[in-house]
């Protein structure tokens, strides 16, 4: 009886023992097996990596800004322990656990729909460091907010910060000659960071090696959207628009200065605004710089609003609004991003020849002209820049005489009467000489 207990507890201990060993093994297989979304591996004479991205959206256009970027790397868990004493005695990432990322450390550049992707790597965030054991290290990788000190008014900034974090992990094996090395490194998404990533997610933290390779870069990405809107805080509609629209009208006594012509006009914010679908504001400014009061009439109802001081047209994204402007008259935005995307066109200026100049970022751009009565709009859609963007219409008028005659055409007509004079005259001096020549 005696015996057979202590042959059960034998092999209850051997049993143990093996599942533990098992349990052991099994951990370190499932974190050192290497596969498209697990752990990369590494060797002594080149140890596994992890690098952190940084991909800074603006609208084209728009300078970029002289910031860097800043992340915590804070010790989470060493070897399935997160008592504060092993915590404390890991390795410290960075410098006071923080890396930073500068615009030096550019990969490359991307635009598309009217947005620059700046894309920055950190180095090997485990280069340098000095392992006390062999084992797994894991930590969690965070950005700090409002490391950049935005304007307030002229221009005004904004900068948004990602809330991403990352689980990073390194397991660390020792080399031949006795010195520790990154075996292999993992990272999962905690909260995601980058279009696509779901929570939990393993993604591959290596370095990118190629830059004109689209995604060659880590994938612990944190997106920073930077936005400028080039105005004082308290913007004056006469001399601080961002854009203007305006309308000379020219052609003599009968060109009506107090006529409303039409326009359309569309204007978008850039997709990377916080609110894309936002409203902005527009006023209209006569030729003494005066902000005009609306009649009912000169835009949509119910986008003509007030601010206390001046009426203004409501605007919003990307909503076609036909307005109306005189003679002297402009319409001045004063709210709209850099990088904001705008069309207008002037609509049947009936009997007046259109035409304008557009300046965009400081720069002539373009000038069209059109036949009298017809609609003529820009050749595309643009974006602002950070200097001057302005559309300057004129209307020429075409002089009708009572009879219907164009005054444009006159000089052509009064030739071609006095060619018939002389050819009538010349026929009736020969007319009149025949019958004394026949004498």
């Amino acid at each position: 009886m005696i015996r057979t207990r202590k042959n059960y507890l034998v092999k209850l201990l051997m049993s143990v023992v093996l599942a533990m060993a098992l349990t052991f093994s099994l951990a370190s297989a499932a974190f050192a097996a290497p596969g498209p979304n697990g752990p990369i591996k590494g060797d002594e004479k080149h140890p596994a990596e992890a690098a952190i991205t940084k991909i800074l959206e603006l609208p084209v256009d728009t300078q970029t800004p002289a910031a860097s970027f800043e992340f915590t790397v804070t010790p989470y868990e060493v070897d399935g322990s997160q008592l504060a004493d092993d915590l404390t005695a890991m390795p410290e990432i960075g410098v006071n656990g923080k890396i930073t990322i500068g615009l030096s450390a550019t990969v490359t550049e991307e635009t598309s729909n009217g947005i620059k992707r700046i894309i920055m790597e950190s180095d090997n965030i485990f280069k340098g460091i000095t392992w006390t054991h062999t084992g797994e290290y894991k930590y969690r990788v965070t950005e700090i907010p409002d490391t950049y000190t935005c304007n307030t008014s002229n221009p005004i900034e904004y900068m948004s910060y990602s809330k991403a974090e990352y689980e990073v992990g390194a397991y660390v094996n020792r080399g031949s000659d006795g010195s520790f090395y990154v075996e292999y490194v993992s990272a999962v998404v905690i909260t995601p960071g980058a279009p696509g990533q779901k929570g939990d997610e393993k993604v591959d933290p290596t370095p990118g090696g190629d830059p004109d390779i689209e995604g060659d870069y880590s994938q612990m990405i944190f997106i920073n959207s930077y936005l400028k809107i080039a105005t004082p805080e308290n913007p004056d509609p006469a001399t601080d628009a961002v854009l203007t629209i305006s309308k000379t009208v020219t052609g003599g006594e009968l060109a009506d200065h107090e006529e409303y012509f039409n326009f359309d006009v569309t204007i978008a914010s850039p997709e990377i605004a916080a609110n894309p679908t936002k409203t902005h504001r527009a006023y209209v400014v006569d030729a003494q710089g005066i902000v005009s009061p609306l009649p009912a009439t000169q835009a949509p109802a119910g986008t003509i609003k007030s601010d206390g001081t001046y009426d203004y047209i409501e605007f919003t994204s990307e909503t076609a609004a036909r307005i109306q402007l005189k003679d002297g008259q402009k319409l001045s935005f004063i709210d709209l991003p850099v990088g904001s995307s705008f069309t207008v066109q002037e609509v049947n200026p009936k009997n007046y020849t259109p035409s304008y100049d557009l300046k965009i970022n400081g720069e002539f751009v373009e000038g069209k002209d059109a036949a009298a009565g017809m609609t003529l709009g820009l050749s595309k859609t643009y974006h602002l820049g950070e200097k001057e963007n302005s559309v300057a219409y004129t209307n020429t008028y075409r002089e009708v005489t009572p009879m219907g005659i164009a005054v444009d055409n006159l000089p052509y007509l009064v030739m071609a009467a006095l060619a018939l004079l002389g050819l009538i005259a010349f026929v009736a001096v020969r007319a009149h000489r025949k019958p004394h020549d026949q004498a």
